[in-house]
């Protein structure tokens, strides 16, 4: 009989100012302020997942009565599906933008694509008009600056007996009670209700990650030799996991402990729920980088010395000439074998034919020959692409002392040395055979940009040849090579 009184008067209010109806106070307006509304958020989610370029909302907003069709608009360009749901738990309608609800509650609408992390609309409270209105207000603190594992406390301000529903992002967390440790970030919203009455819902609080209490570091640091365990140090109070990286790319398992087989740069992450990562500095595994067509200079110190070099290959087929009593190991970035103990005779000289991807990055151990040292300790490495007859190579002499090798196999007795010469102007060419023996002797030659010069060498057809390039005085820059068997330079 109360509901009935109740409903007789407000029906003659509304006729009395006219269906002035939207200046009442009875819904959204009751709830409590301080986190920015109940506004509408992104699952934050899996990083490796896209982000959706739009918004969802829902129109009417604030709160309505039952039996009201609620329509979702998604202001993105992609293609997304739609969930709608009642009170972050219960899954209500079809796959449509469009809801009519027949119940009251707290409603929102999920959309979602494949590949994208999905985006959750702001809370409509939909209210029974039968129903009474709740005489408080419900509000959460703190509500602003909030990080994770922040104890959140939702306070109502009214007389009535009421239960608690906190949802995350539009989904449901937490049991009935008035407080809510969060552990992951997200929007996070209140919900009370009470029998009889139309429920009330929160303003929106904002949770951020927190950030470790603890300093990640790696020992040793700096620059360390291949095969040198790393070993990460955790300073503060939380249990966190551990992912090792090269180059940023994961690498190990979950473990404080490291041991690189390969030069590069590497890091640690430590992670732990519900908090931001943090990692190390760089740790820098050495090598030395080689240059295609530039002579690398190595020594081994003692038995047990090994040495490292890094180069990007520039070509399907790569070349490397070893000149010295070693044993060359070739790997690839993510440390598989490539070349297993070549080995190289002292005072020999030995080419290594490498199948290899264009551009990516390899790595060369070297090690005495058999174990101890036999005889000299000193060898050299000469990175290249062969020469291809009739084609031009480029070149670049950077200063003065610098040199550049070149390889063929000549195809001639006579084999004509053409250069074209770009912003260098002078330079020598040297014809060596694999053992390093001069082949005639040094030519120098001159000539402005866009000029063409040529030396030549009696050979032996099928005979394997270094050309040796160096400047003239203190020239340097750029120039092109190539071999041939006319006296014309190629085109």
């Amino acid at each position: 009989m109360k509901k009935l009184f109740k409903l007789i008067g407000i029906i003659a209010l509304v006729a009395i100012i006219g269906f002035s109806f939207a200046t009442c106070s009875d819904g959204n307006d009751d709830t409590g302020g301080g986190g920015g509304g109940k506004g509408g958020t992104d699952s934050g989610g899996d990083p490796s997942l896209l982000t959706l370029s739009g918004n969802i909302n829902i129109s009417p907003s604030g709160t309505v009565a039952v039996n009201t069709q609620l329509t979702a608009t998604y202001s993105g360009s992609e293609t997304v599906s739609y969930q709608w749901k009642k009170d972050g738990s219960t899954n209500v309608g079809a796959n449509s933008n469009k809801y009519t609800p027949i119940t009251a509650g707290s409603y929102t609408v999920t959309v979602s694509a494949a590949g994208y992390n999905s985006k959750t609309s702001a809370v409509i409270d939909v209210d029974d008009p039968s129903l009474y209105t709740l005489s408080g207000n419900i509000t959460i603190n703190p509500n602003s600056g909030v990080t994770t594992y922040t104890e959140l406390t939702a306070t109502y301000s009214g007389s009535e007996a009421v239960s608690y529903h906190w949802e995350k992002d539009g989904n449901n967390v937490g049991t009935n009670t008035n407080k809510y440790t969060p552990t992951e970030a997200g929007s996070y919203t209140v919900t009370v209700s009470a029998t009889g009455y139309n429920p009330k819902t929160s303003d929106s609080v904002t949770v951020a990650l927190s950030n470790l209490s603890g300093d990640i570091t790696i020992s040793p640091n700096g620059t360390v030799k291949v095969n040198t365990q790393l070993t990460a140090t955790y300073s503060g109070s939380e249990t966190v996991t551990y992912q090792w990286k090269k180059y940023g790319n994961n690498i190990g398992t979950n473990t404080n402990k490291y041991t690189p087989t390969t030069p590069g740069s590497f890091t640690v992450t430590v992670s732990a729920t519900g908090y931001n990562s943090k990692t190390s500095n760089i740790v820098t595994i050495d090598a030395t980088q080689l240059i295609v067509n530039t002579l690398a200079n190595g020594n081994i110190s003692n038995s047990s010395d090994e040495q490292w070099f890094y180069f990007a290959a520039t070509a399907s087929t790569q070349n490397i000439h070893v000149i010295g009593g070693i044993d060359v190991q070739v790997y690839d970035s993510s440390g598989a074998t490539v070349v297993v103990d070549e080995t190289f005779l002292l005072g020999g000289t030995k080419r290594i034919f490498i199948n290899v991807t264009n551009g990516q990055e390899y790595y060369i151990k070297v090690r005495p020959y058999g174990g101890p040292i036999i005889g000299e300790n000193t060898y050299q490495l000469l990175l290249f692409t062969p020469l291809i007859e009739n084609n031009w190579t480029n070149g670049n002499i950077s200063n003065s002392s610098d040199e550049q090798w070149f390889f063929f196999t000549a195809t001639a007795i006579t084999q004509y040395i053409h250069v074209s010469f770009g912003t260098i102007g002078s330079l020598y060419v040297l014809v060596n055979d694999r053992n390093g023996a001069a082949v005639g002797e040094e030519a120098r030659l001159s000539g402005n940009t866009g000029n063409t010069r040529r030396t030549y060498s009696y050979l032996i057809i099928g005979q394997e040849c270094y050309i040796k390039v160096r400047p003239y005085g203190s020239n340097s820059g750029t120039y092109k090579i190539a071999f041939s068997t006319s006296t014309t330079a190629p085109n």
